[in-house]
């Protein structure tokens, strides 16, 4: 509660004064957060489209990035970009406004699409559980931000809809079958 009444109370917004102990964690991930966000918002093209696709410890995100808030690498220095934490500070930094809010209408479409089929099958169901689960555990894991992460659903995506042609041949299928 401790962690959480400080981040109501807005204690991660002087990222100089930020107190960080070993139990704050959403402290941690929302100053996290908020540190990279500003820095996207101060870039007028970066703030709708992100500021690009840098690598970790690349010479560019060396150069340009100055993070206080993140975990430590193996330099002893603080890792700018990346974080196992929360998927939304990636977002922002590498996605911007836009590009975060198209993945979310694309993040959303398959939610309702296996909802609109859930009556086909209970893979439907399984695949509405496991985005949702994904989406929820975005404040606590970069799951959402890792792409490999809807394999199964683009897997499944094409086994529910019956092109024109496929509805003729398994009708003319059953007319043979039930003749």
């Amino acid at each position: 509660m401790e962690d959480i009444n400080k981040v109501a109370a807005g204690d991660y917004q002087e990222l100089e004064d930020v107190k960080l102990s070993s139990e704050s964690t959403f402290l941690f991930r929302v100053a996290h957060f908020y540190e990279r966000y500003t820095t996207m918002l101060e870039d007028n093209v970066g703030k709708w489209l992100g500021l690009g696709f840098m690598t970790e410890g690349s010479p560019y995100t060396e150069a340009h990035f100055d993070f206080m808030i993140g975990l430590e690498n193996e330099d002893g220095g603080i890792d700018q970009i990346d974080t196992p934490d929360i998927s939304w500070s990636i977002f922002v930094i590498r996605y911007g406004i836009i590009g975060t809010i198209l993945f979310l209408i694309l993040y959303f479409y398959f939610i309702v699409y296996y909802f609109r089929y859930q009556s086909h099958g209970t893979i439907c169901i399984v695949m509405i559980l496991y985005l949702l689960l994904i989406f929820t555990t975005s404040l606590t894991s970069d799951l959402l931000y890792k792409i490999n992460m809807l394999i199964f659903p683009l897997i499944y995506i094409d086994q529910w809809e019956d092109p024109p042609k496929n509805k003729m041949i398994q009708k003319n299928i059953d007319n043979d079958i039930f003749k």
